[in-house]
């Protein structure tokens, strides 16, 4: 079977999915699961969902269609029972749920209208919030309770799509970045009440930020707009705390924690090389050869990687450097760009500095595309593209810069 990139995985303690971020870039969510096995969600090029699995019991990886049409890869989380629930969005634009609890059940529509990728996180027993950005462009939540389903708007303006994690037992986190370029955090705090708030993080970021909530400290990993890696941490009400990490970035960071008993954060990145790189306290190459933003759990205390390599494959890292082909043929999205000669998109990879001089022939440009040529290369909310990316006022008569282009 061929796939394309849009894969979820639970193992061990942890579930994460890969995603495409808003058409910005591949980004992935992640949430505590009991479960022993390894579980994979591709999306195939026959548009159905497959599912892939590690059986411990047999030492195999087995395959099978969960079937539905999606147009965004999906993201997971599983209960302690090891219950697994899916979202992604459908043809219709609109929110659907699939779940496993011993079999799997049918699609269902959730209803709304998404304009990316969902990212679901549990918050308590029984508590489920998916985030995702709607066609107005704010963040919007799909709470689930013992009550049902309700939708919430949380408001706000996203040029990414929301990373989703739990701070505090009941209290669901949205980390996304706003149209000032800065990272914003979204707080729904009760199963029932659905207080919510907006808190600014700050900084200035490129693509979408990570988040990991380790040991009572909350931590946000992003590539600032020097393409260095940038961390924001803080415990309690205390005030964000931003630090400088260094290395080069080509694609958004991953964050998850590893260690058993006190945990620490640990955060892998695609570096301009095109390798796989960790941060952990120092940073250490591991290799490999990616062709999109990784993704990564906990098994154990230990991360485990998943990558689209640059064969298109789906790779696996763990324990330092080994890697494992797991297969497929996963191909690369269009993300919604003008087909173009260059290999442009809007789902990944390098910024557009220097774009060619016939750019404008099969782009939609400002009038001002050329003359003010100071940033990388953007599309603004209203469908134009802009040369000021990551620039103070880009896109400003046009609703706001909405995302960068990207280039191989």
């Amino acid at each position: 079977m061929k796939a394309r990139l849009s894969f979820a995985a639970v193992f061990g303690l942890a579930a994460l999915a890969l995603s495409t971020t808003g058409g910005a870039a591949f980004g992935p969510t992640a949430a505590p699961t009991s479960a022993s096995q390894i579980h994979v969600v591709v999306r195939g090029t026959d548009g159905a969902l497959w599912h892939k699995w590690f059986d411990t019991a047999t030492n195999t990886w087995r395959w099978e269609s969960l079937n539905g049409f999606p147009t965004s890869d999906a993201t997971i989380v599983s209960s302690a029972t090891g219950q697994l629930d899916v979202f992604v969005r459908g043809k219709d634009n609109a929110l659907w749920h699939k779940t496993w609890s011993g079999g799997w059940g049918a699609w269902g529509s959730i209803g709304g209208v998404l304009a990316g990728e969902p990212a679901a996180v549990i918050s308590s027993p029984g508590v489920i919030d998916v985030f995702a950005q709607g066609a107005d462009g704010g963040l919007w939540d799909s709470h689930f309770d013992a009550r049902g389903q309700q939708w919430v708007n949380l408001g706000g303006r996203l040029t990414s799509a929301p990373v989703a994690v739990s701070s505090s037992e009941g209290q669901a986190d949205a980390f996304v970045r706003g149209a000032d370029g800065a990272v914003w955090r979204a707080m729904v705090i009760g199963a029932t009440s659905l207080a919510h708030q907006w808190e600014p993080v700050g900084g200035r970021i490129i693509g979408s930020p990570a988040a990991v909530a380790v040991s009572g400290q909350l931590d946000v990993f992003v590539e600032g707009a020097d393409a260095a890696m940038w961390w924001a941490s803080k415990i309690g009400a205390t005030n964000w705390n931003w630090s400088p990490l260094g290395g080069r970035l080509s694609a958004s960071p991953w964050a998850a924690a590893t260690g058993s008993g006190t945990t620490t954060p640990l955060v892998l990145v695609r570096g301009t090389d095109r390798q796989l790189w960790q941060w952990d306290g120092t940073w250490r190459g591991l290799g490999g050869s990616l062709a999109f933003r990784p993704t990564a759990a906990t098994l154990n205390g230990a991360v485990h990687a998943f990558v689209q390599g640059a064969d298109d494959a789906l790779w696996h890292e763990w324990g330092s450097g080994n890697w494992e082909n797991l297969g497929g043929q996963l191909t690369r999205p269009p993300c919604g760009a003008p087909a173009n000669p260059w290999g442009y998109t809007l789902c990944g990879g390098s910024f557009v500095y220097a774009p060619p001089a016939n750019f404008c022939s099969v782009f939609f440009c400002l009038a001002s595309f050329w003359s003010s040529a100071n940033g990388y290369v953007a599309q603004c909310y209203d469908g134009a593209f802009s040369h000021s990316g990551g620039q103070p006022g880009d896109c400003a008569d046009h609703l706001g810069e909405f995302r960068p282009l990207w280039g191989a």
